[in-house]
């Protein structure tokens, strides 16, 4: 991966972007076969996403046609005339590309006018979703062409590992394809990611500056204070799990109720750890009936930023 460039994921799909380039704001549909989001950086929006389900009878080319007219009204209103060109030859078909072609249909575009932007149109027979992409920079000074080549050439539409990769905010984690996203919310100092398997849920949750939570508490402290609520009546474990400590300390938290053992009713498992570096908090839960450890485990050890 090129330097200054980190892996962005989204609902199954994935690909490297420029580092600052982040979500402007939480993506307003949990839904994974149709949705929109945006990256912006300090000055503009860079990237745009849209992804719909693939109709049996698709037609890449009407396709295109709808994503394009829809992108000359949106930016029309806001920069005025666009002029846009189609079919262009982007991502070469065969040589050191020819891979992003597997599985996958394309028509690449480009426009410009207040703004400029270089674009695809996808669609992905094994997803069988359609997805809109476009890399978008100021009039010039940039070479957007070859921003926008590395972020297509890199553009999965589905993982090959089956965990799909969430990032926000410098924050990712991996997440097996059978949870769905349930909620986000992410706030200054806290971040969260809520999923749902229908019979299981896990949520993942980052809080910033470390070191102003546990100044007059330890981690311990300050996790029995902050989840009071859920831990009432459970049973906690405060040894350290040394076999997954690796860069980070993690604990092991069992929040099953004791009278509760003997049924199968629903329970919670989970880790919580600080980590020196980023100055952060990890929390990641499962709750839900049945053995747990196998979801939630990989998905901590998965957390980072």
């Amino acid at each position: 991966m090129l330097d200054g460039w980190v892996r962005f994921g989204w609902q199954g799909m994935s690909a490297e972007m420029p580092a600052e380039w982040e979500l402007a704001g939480a993506p307003k549909t949990h839904d994974p076969w149709e949705g929109y989001l945006r990256l912006d950086d300090a000055n503009q929006p860079r990237l745009e996403l849209k992804w719909s389900r693939a109709q049996r009878k698709f037609n890449l080319e009407k396709t295109a046609d709808q994503y394009l007219n829809g992108i000359q009204k949106t930016y029309r209103k806001q920069i005025g005339k666009i002029e846009i060109r189609r079919d262009l030859r982007l991502i070469p078909k065969s040589g050191k590309y020819a891979a992003f072609y597997e599985n996958k249909e394309a028509l690449f575009f480009s426009w410009k006018g207040g703004y400029r932007a270089f674009g695809a149109v996808m669609r992905c027979e094994r997803c069988c979703r359609a997805v809109m992409i476009q890399a978008i920079g100021p009039p010039s000074g940039e070479n957007l062409r070859q921003t926008a080549l590395q972020i297509f050439s890199s553009f999965r539409n589905y993982p090959e590992n089956g965990m799909n990769l969430w990032t926000a905010y410098g924050f990712e984690v991996e997440t097996p394809r059978r949870f769905r996203l349930e909620k986000t919310q992410f706030m200054n100092g806290y971040l969260l990611f809520s999923f749902t398997d229908g019979a299981r849920r896990i949520a993942v949750e980052r809080y910033g500056l470390a070191d102003a939570l546990l100044e007059n508490a330890s981690l311990d402290d300050w996790f029995r204070g902050a989840y009071r609520k859920e831990i009432k009546g459970s049973v906690l474990a405060a040894d350290p799990v040394e076999e997954m400590d690796g860069a980070y300390r993690l604990w092991d938290v069992r929040f099953q109720k004791p009278w509760e053992r003997h049924y199968r009713r629903p329970t919670t498992r989970g880790y919580f750890w600080s980590d020196e570096k980023t100055n952060r908090i990890y929390v990641a839960r499962a709750i839900g009936k049945g053995p747990l450890e196998r979801w939630i485990r990989p998905i901590a050890e998965s957390m980072r930023g």
